[in-house]
């Protein structure tokens, strides 16, 4: 591959290095560019007297109807070009050198499995979660769920990425072979381009690689890495941690739409986002020599530093934030600690509709000053949660454990790292605190020292900091080619003191004067504070005025009677008592707007009409049941799969005959793909005494693989039953079939393999025993007739047409349908697909209705009443979290009371009694779906 340097038109071959210092010396500027997941900023740097920056940021479009990243970049260069006077694109293209970081994507999700749960599993998880993942799911082949229920779990998940460990080396290779089929029968994808292979990154028993490679190979791409846990007392977590991030940049990121071409645009390599941060946060930690906490909250994860003298460790909240992730933020902190830290009067079904309209419209900014307190409310809500998980994470994530710590009882961990009752962590051993993310960078400095106080409730004295415009992503990729200027750019631009806590512990009556600050700055001003229990207050100074103060409390306590704050800090006093009173107010004017509002991104249009062609196609082939230019009704059975998971087998015959792996196909009497049955005699020798040694197989099945260490790996041969089974227990057991239940030895829902036992008794006479036909699930225990039905354990899938139409062609895995028609994009929605008659008057079983609002009392009546579907403008989430309907819902505006669109009530007024098609299906990450309404014209 190769780029070209912007604004040079010189070549840049893959492992070509560019002098980028020289570079900018000569161009005298140069862009840093961090596509986000909401918000694309660009900083232009321009050496005039000395360096300084320019910003500007631009939704990024990575969702409908754009899918390509570029465009926001290239909106954002072209209006900082516009305002600042100098060239910066050239067409489309920047004409400038360009470095850049991404988080596009949102965070990093990942499963986990291994074998052991409290052994490999555990340092699996570890390793994941000091890699900054999020972890979707967890798997140990001891955690007591059948592979089947393993199977179906993984396909409702939407990993970035698998990472499998397992097996002590040169142990059982079984394990991690069993666990790599797991995988391939769920069939994962990448979440943004399905027709790609998700990566895999091995990291257990070097034994079995081989093997997991020859299962995996063909349908993932397979990373191998050290084991994470070499032996029992030994932990190697870094190779795979460091397998992460790369991975993270080669197969996540670079699957953003119009990555490709963007990666041509920037002189240097592209950087995560949170990677970079750490950089620079590194660097500046080891120039300063202290220990630095940093917390970068964004709109889909909220990354949490510990920078230490040059070494970083870091991690991220799976799924807190400010856009895509805020309702999550409600789930973890709860809505009464938001709501606790709202300064005026809201309810609790208010509250919850303005953040849950937020995580509607992701990129929308606040446009009042209501708006604007809730983001901050929420924004401490998601610090303090990220830090308290940061703090767990780093007890015993940041470095593999010594042999001494993995010897000890897993036990005896318990509770470690608990703080004092009441107390949310500690802070003591930080020297300096610092915000970063849109929330706190574009925040007066007032309000965004009230959000970390709210969040992290500091005591008696630490300094506290914010990224001054969300720089310190910039910072960090520039420290890549030029260290210098990134380290010096960061103390004069990107760092912004707001000043020295000091926040005396314990608690007093409110009203009662609890700390009184004297002293006198360095230039002769005398300085003197009295504050009363509950009361926040900032003591200004210049920026080149230093003080020395003392500090008297009454009834509460702090360790620290004299400060002395250097000259560009502030002086930040709370006497709210620890834990603190969240009553403070934030400090914004009745009259406050913000700067900078943006309701939200510009969508598809709301109402399309004209000709509609709809995919139905099963997620892996099957039997299509149409053809081309049929016609077809809703309910009309378009293809059908069926599908079970064969489970593989190892057979240890050679360890059991007690002959060398290598004297294997000497005794084996069976081939490559022959079939076996259960007690089968499949391999025998003679011993010395002539004695002849027997191997019988325990299962039936299929040879498919001989593996060196003389095991044999022997696939479940697919039971071809597609109906019930059904055991006739009280004709077989002879009594009465309401008396069958003193028999049973399963109950409904349970797995049972094929000839287990059911029901049975013994008498005098005879033992009598009911067994399983098959392999399945216990689907009824009938007491009228005294009979078990067994339902096969297959996946079985009947795909409908759901919109009425033409099939105008068919595929492999089912077809495309043709109508006319109408479709309204909704807002949010709830539930599946369904088809059905449209109604706005009496709520009727089976129908779809159509309501401005919905009120609880609405929810009520047509769960009651068996209503399939409801379209409105909006309802309470309170409303529908508490009553749960179980019908599909689409609103067309959002939550609250805010009535449908005229527009829309119009076209849908005139449809009413005729049948519509909706698909209430909603995602807002990862390629975004809004829910749809279709109204076709042809019934």
């Amino acid at each position: 591959m190769t780029n070209v340097i912007p604004g040079t038109g010189d070549v840049l071959h893959e492992n070509d290095t560019i002098d980028f210092q020289s570079l900018i010396r000569e161009k005298k500027c140069f862009c840093v560019i961090d596509i986000g997941s909401t918000t694309t900023k660009v900083l232009l740097f321009r050496k005039e007297d000395d360096w300084r920056f320019y910003r500007e940021e631009k939704p990024t479009t990575v969702e409908k109807p754009y899918e390509d990243v570029t465009i926001g970049v290239v909106n954002a260069l072209r209006e900082l070009e516009k305002r600042v006077g100098v060239t910066l694109l050239d067409g489309d293209t920047p004409a400038v050198p360009c470095l850049s970081t991404s988080s596009a994507g949102g965070g990093l999700a990942i499963v986990v499995a291994g074998l052991v749960g409290e052994v490999t599993t555990r340092s699996a998880e570890r390793v994941a979660l000091g890699a900054g993942c999020i972890i979707q799911g967890i798997l140990a082949l001891d955690d007591r769920r059948t592979p089947y229920k393993k199977v179906e779990l993984l396909k409702t998940l939407r990993p970035d990425m698998l990472l499998l460990a397992g097996g002590f080396d040169g142990g059982a290779v079984n394990g991690p072979v069993f666990l790599a089929e797991l995988f391939r029968q769920a069939g994962l994808r990448p979440k943004l381009t399905r027709q790609d292979r998700l990566p895999v990154i091995y990291a257990g028993n070097e034994g079995a690689s081989d093997y997991v490679k020859e299962v995996l190979e063909n349908e993932f791409v397979l990373y191998e890495v050290p084991n994470i846990r070499p032996s029992s007392k030994k932990e190697n977590l870094e190779p795979a941690r460091n397998a992460i991030h790369e991975v993270f940049m080669e197969h996540v990121m670079s699957r953003a739409p119009g990555y490709d071409t963007y990666r041509e645009w920037v002189s240097a390599t592209l950087l995560p986002t949170p990677a970079a941060v750490g950089k620079i946060l590194a660097l500046a930690s080891k120039d300063m020599n202290a220990r630095l906490l940093a917390v970068d909250i964004g709109g889909a994860t909220t990354d949490v530093f510990t920078a230490d003298r040059g070494r970083l460790f870091r991690t991220v909240s799976a799924n807190l934030g400010m856009s895509y992730s805020i309702l999550n933020v409600v789930d973890q902190a709860g809505l009464d600690t938001i709501h606790r830290l709202i300064d005026f009067d809201i309810s609790h079904e208010e509250l919850l509709d303005c953040i849950g309209n937020k995580y509607l419209q992701p990129t929308s900014l606040p446009f009042d000053r209501k708006g604007t307190v809730i983001e901050c409310a929420v924004a401490s809500a998601a610090i303090r949660e990220a830090v308290k998980d940061h703090f767990r994470v780093l007890e015993g994530v940041a470095l593999s454990r010594t042999e001494e710590e993995l010897g000890w009882n897993i036990l005896k961990h318990k509770g470690r790292g608990r703080s004092p009752k009441g107390r949310a962590f500690d802070l003591d051993g930080y020297d300096l605190v610092i915000g970063s993310g849109g929330r706190l960078s574009h925040s007066p400095r007032e309000i965004a020292t009230m959000i970390l106080l709210n969040a992290l409730e500091p005591t008696h004295r630490i300094d506290l900091a914010v990224d001054s415009v969300f720089m310190f992503p910039h910072l960090g990729v520039l420290s890549q080619v030029d260290e210098k200027l990134a380290l010096d750019l960061f103390y004069r631009l990107g760092l912004v003191r707001l000043g020295t806590v000091i926040a005396p512990d314990k608690t007093a009556r409110p009203g009662k004067k609890v700390m009184t600050v004297t002293g006198h700055t360095d230039r002769g001003r005398e300085l003197k504070e009295s504050l009363q229990y509950g009361d926040v207050r900032t003591v200004h100074l210049t920026p080149d005025e230093s003080a020395e103060l003392t500090i008297t409390t009454r009834k509460l306590k702090c360790k620290y009677k004299h400060a002395a704050i250097p000259a560009g800090s502030h002086l930040i006093l709370d006497a709210r008592g620890r834990p603190a009173e969240h009553s403070a107010n934030y400090g914004f004017a009745a009259d406050y707007l913000p700067s900078v509002t943006r309701r939200h991104l510009e969508s598809e249009p709301r109402v399309t009409t004209g000709d509609i062609i709809e995919p139905r196609e099963l997620a892996v082939p099957g039997e299509v049941l149409v053809t081309q230019d049929e016609r077809v009704t809703s309910d009309t059975i378009v293809a059908r799969s069926h599908r079970s998971f064969l489970r593989p087998f190892f057979l240890h015959v050679t360890e059991s005959l007690g002959i060398p792996a290598e004297d294997l196909r000497r005794v084996f009497t069976k081939s490559i793909g022959d079939t076996i049955t259960a007690k089968e005699v499949i391999a025998q020798r003679t011993t010395r005494l002539l004695e002849v040694k027997r191997y019988r197989s325990p299962v039936n099945g299929v040879v498919e693989r001989i593996l060196p260490n003389g095991v044999v790996l022997v696939r479940e041969k697919e039971e071809h039953v597609m109906e019930l089974g059904s055991v006739d227990v009280a004709h077989i057991l002879d009594v009465e079939p309401k008396n069958i239940t003193a028999y049973i030895k399963c109950k409904e829902g349970d797995e049972v393999e094929k000839n287990q036992i059911l029901a049975g008794h013994l008498t005098s006479r005879q033992g009598k025993v009911c067994r399983s036909p098959m392999r399945g699930t216990v689907k009824d225990i009938n007491l009228e007739h005294g009979i078990i039905v067994i339902e096969p354990l297959l996946e079985e899938l009947s795909l409908t047409a759901w919109l009425p139409g033409r099939v105008t062609r068919v595929t492999d895995r089912g077809c495309l349908i043709g109508n006319a028609g109408t479709i309204i994009t909704g807002a949010w929605g709830s539930g599946g697909q369904l088809y059905g008659i449209l109604h706005d008057t009496i709520p009727e079983q089976g129908a779809i209705m159509m309501l401005n609002t919905i009120t609880r009392t609405d929810l009520a009546s047509c769960r009651d009443a068996g209503v399939t579907g409801i379209i409105a403008g909006s309802m309470h989430l309170k409303d529908f979290q508490e009553i749960q309907p179980d019908c599909a819902i689409v609103l067309t505006e959002g939550f609250g009371a805010r009535p449908m669109n005229s527009d829309v009530m119009s076209i849908l007024a005139a449809y009413q009694e005729k049948a519509v098609a909706l698909d209430a299906s909603t995602q807002l990450r990862a390629g975004v779906v809004r829910p749809r309404i279709i109204l076709p014209e042809r019934q």
